[in-house]
């Protein structure tokens, strides 16, 4: 009985773990909301994201400072507080977080258990470059965070455009990067970044970069030798070999076991896919899921939305989880058989746009000048073209801004304070077009 039981109850067990297996492993299929938009649960900003080995999985909200656990059913609980613009998040090996305090331009480790944190880098509030021990080495605004399977954790030291790392013993070093950023390719010191914000360890000891600014993936060696890894430096969110491909600002990107690399597009608002083909030397770029238009629409990969995503991750499932900052939500990538999280319908994603009440909360309303309160007139509204038609070059635009004429010596005042929470805030300086952003605002020359 027991010898013809056993080979039974192997059998079922061997064909139950085949089709979980498959489950497991089976094409990426709908997107669907995690978490953020429950009444128990808001995000403000949320940024960086990170799975634990138990399963747990780690935000940070940069404006609120706050870094939340949550479960797979998208349950929070409010780990740390207090913090100054926390972004990127690694786990180390002992179920510890490790925390880019990037308004602090610090690196932190934080117990999960009861917040206590310890900095492991940088000097509190002080922005600099320097490296050294963990008391004199210096940050400006890291993002990035990858952890090496030698414990080396590997930072992407954001407004110094360099890879930095913090050896087990402390001692921080400068991996690749120069005195200031921009595009070059080449050995350690001659390579340069422009606002890195990504990193992804391989276990052949080199690192992935997202490079923000230069719309790339850098992959930068032992050595700190960098070269171009996919993407061509054109501004686009366009498919093909990784050679051809483009990217709009890749913010965040995370390796599986077969080597595949999905990356958080921020102004693209989508997911895409870098996978190896046949020839192990050539990769092919995919969007999987938001097509370069932002909103907010769960369902099948084709028809789904985002909003400039920050973070990404991947569950031991093989799901993968990916900040919506533009959303201030957690959305789930989920693969055939398995759905985390809740489908929204259109009314509930309508009902967690921003309201003007809540706008209206940010600050109190008031013109740009004295008296702030009182009626003004608004001189142009949006449409109103701009630029040269005969000088095709330079471009022609539709100006987005509202003009509010004052009189002559009145003083013009700021409207509205804001953090700055978006790494590349100012872009296109020193031309035509250049401009800033704000979560709620923006100003564009015009």
């Amino acid at each position: 009985m027991k010898q013809k039981y056993f080979p039974t109850l192997f059998l079922a067990l061997l064909a139950l773990c085949v089709i979980s297996c498959k489950r497991a492993t089976g094409p990426l299929s709908t997107v669907t909301t995690l978490a953020g938009h429950n009444d128990a649960l808001r995000f403000r900003d949320p940024f960086g994201i990170a799975v634990a080995p138990d399963g747990a999985i780690y935000v940070s909200d940069g404006d609120t400072g706050q870094i939340w656990q949550l479960d797979e059913k998208g349950a929070g609980r409010l780990v740390a507080q207090g913090l100054n613009t926390p972004s990127g998040l690694a786990v180390d090996k002992n179920g510890q977080l490790i925390v880019a305090e990037t308004g602090a331009h610090t690196i932190k480790r934080i117990n999960p258990k009861d917040g206590a944190a310890t900095i492991l880098g940088g000097q509190e509030n002080r922005a600099g470059f320097a490296d050294g021990d963990a008391q004199t080495a210096q940050f400006n605004g890291p993002i990035g965070l990858a952890i090496a399977a030698d414990d080396t954790i590997y930072v992407a030291d954001t407004y110094n455009d360099r890879i930095r790392a913090i050896d087990p013993n402390g001692n921080i070093r400068t991996i690749a990067g120069g005195n200031s950023p921009g595009f070059a390719d080449g050995e350690a010191k001659s390579a340069r970044f422009q606002t890195p914000c990504g990193l992804a360890w391989r276990p052949d000891g080199s690192l992935l970069i997202a490079d923000t600014g230069n719309h790339r993936l850098r992959l930068v060696a032992k050595d700190g030798s960098t070269t171009t890894w996919a993407g061509t430096g054109e501004v686009d969110t366009k498919d093909g070999p990784a050679a051809a491909a483009l990217f709009n600002e890749p913010a965040a990107l995370v390796i599986d076991n077969e080597g595949t690399v999905y990356v958080a597009e921020a102004s693209g608002s989508a997911v895409r896919r870098v996978a190896p083909t046949t020839d192990p030397n050539l990769y092919e770029v995919t969007t999987l899921a938001g097509q370069n238009w932002r909103g907010l629409v769960d369902g099948k990969l084709r028809d789904a939305r985002l909003s400039r995503l920050s973070g990404i991750a991947l569950t031991a499932g093989g799901e993968l989880l990916v900040t919506d900052t533009g959303n201030r939500l957690v959305r789930v990538l989920n693969r055939e058989g398995k759905t985390l999280g809740a489908t929204l319908t259109p009314e509930q994603a309508h009902a967690l746009r921003p309201k003007a009440e809540e706008f209206r909360k940010l600050a109190p309303p008031r013109w740009p000048y004295e008296p702030a309160d009182h009626p003004r007139e608004i001189a142009a509204t949006f449409g109103e073209l701009r630029g040269e038609v005969n000088k095709p070059d330079e471009g022609v635009w539709f100006h987005n801004g509202l003009d509010i004429p004052g009189g002559a010596g009145e003083k013009v005042y700021a409207v509205r304070e804001e953090k700055v929470l978006l790494p590349l805030s100012v872009q296109l300086f020193e031309t035509k077009r250049e401009y800033i952003r704000f979560p709620t605002i923006s100003f564009r020359r015009s």
